[in-house]
């Protein structure tokens, strides 16, 4: 077995570390930075671990269904043979325990595979998630910033009217002139509170 069987504890091991990648960085990094994880790179790295370990459970299970098939073979020419020399019983039953346990090794290794398998496809699966979570920010943020572009534009304009209601003196209704200076404001506190969310989004 090939690559099922060589250094398959080792690889093990590794392969279910990378399977907690996102528990791991949900539970370590502060929610103010979990943004700036590289999803998309984690989740292609996953793939491509998932994708291996499903070749390597397929390989594992081909070579567990031929060693179980000569197992039989062999315990069938056994059988048939009952009649032959001592010496031949002999090699007969030593060939089926060296069988029997290379199927229980392939069988053990399969399910290591299959165990691997899922758990990969678990992280896979949550990392997905994350980076639609992720996605689903970034639109946030982008229209939140458009809304701040047009919260300034609007501040900047009765800005510049305000300035001219000024410029003209007693004349002018400072009922009007308050109402722009309120709105003024309130502009300013909710251009504020934009970039603010804006902020948080980003990190």
């Amino acid at each position: 077995m090939a690559r099922a069987s060589q250094g398959a504890d080792p690889e093990l091991g590794v392969l279910r570390q990378a399977g907690q990648v996102f528990r791991y960085h949900r539970r370590c990094i502060p929610s103010g930075v979990r943004l700036k994880v590289d999803v998309a790179g984690e989740t292609a790295s996953l793939r491509a671990l998932l994708y291996s370990a499903m070749q390597d459970r397929e390989i594992a299970q081909q070579e567990a269904e031929q060693l179980l098939k000569e197992l039989e073979r062999v315990r069938r020419a056994a059988g048939a043979g009952a009649s032959s020399s001592r010496a031949a019983e002999g090699s007969h039953s030593d060939l089926e325990d060296r069988l029997a346990v290379a199927v229980r090794r392939a069988e053990g290794a399969q399910t290591e595979l299959a165990e691997r398998e899922r758990e990969l496809r678990t992280a896979t699966d949550r990392t997905s998630q994350l980076q639609r979570q992720v996605d689903t920010a970034t639109g946030e943020r982008d229209q939140l910033r458009i809304r701040a572009e047009a919260a300034e534009l609007l501040v900047a304009e009765t800005t510049r009217e305000l300035a001219k209601l000024r410029v003209q003196g007693s004349s002018v209704d400072q009922m009007e002139m308050a109402r722009l200076r309120t709105e003024v404001m309130v502009q300013q506190i909710r251009i504020d509170e934009i970039r603010g969310l804006v902020t948080t989004l980003g990190q």
